[in-house]
């Protein structure tokens, strides 16, 4: 979606994290303070839905975006002009087995392929939006 929004020339596009309050906060400050049309696309997890305990909703949120699955950025008139960077990458099989929408995945051989489908896609994010802080890139501990 915020690819499509900037396609069709949307001012302000932004990603944000419910479990990130100060950064969703700002970025609707930003997005109001615009003069033209913005969108932000809130990652928020259900607790009913997905399958994890209530206590662990902050947790999740931060591990989808840790994993690369959900990157943080912003974009103006088209251009990427900030990315919240990393601070450990995470294999995406670490967000997804705290969910049990997901417990098929680890169940026998089955689930490999498509384990490996969705670290690509993460994978991708990284690369894309420039995740990862230098330190992160070379292997060292952050």
């Amino acid at each position: 979606m915020p690819s499509i929004a900037v396609a069709h020339g949307v001012d302000y596009v932004a990603t944000a994290s419910a479990s990130y309050p100060k950064d969703l906060f700002e970025k609707v400050t930003k997005a109001l303070a615009m003069a033209g049309p913005s969108y932000i696309q809130v990652h928020t997890p259900c607790v009913g839905g997905w399958g994890f305990p209530s206590g662990k909703t902050v947790e999740v949120g931060r591990l989808a975006v840790e994993s690369g699955l959900v990157p943080l950025f912003e974009m103006e008139r088209g251009q990427l002009v900030r990315v919240q960077k990393i601070r450990k990458k995470i294999p995406v099989a670490e967000y997804l087995k705290v969910q049990k929408r997901f417990s098929h995945l680890f169940m026998g051989d089955e689930g490999k392929g498509e384990l490996e489908t969705v670290q690509t896609i993460a994978d991708q994010n990284i690369e894309r939006y420039g995740l990862l802080r230098p330190d992160e890139e070379m292997g060292s501990p952050a």
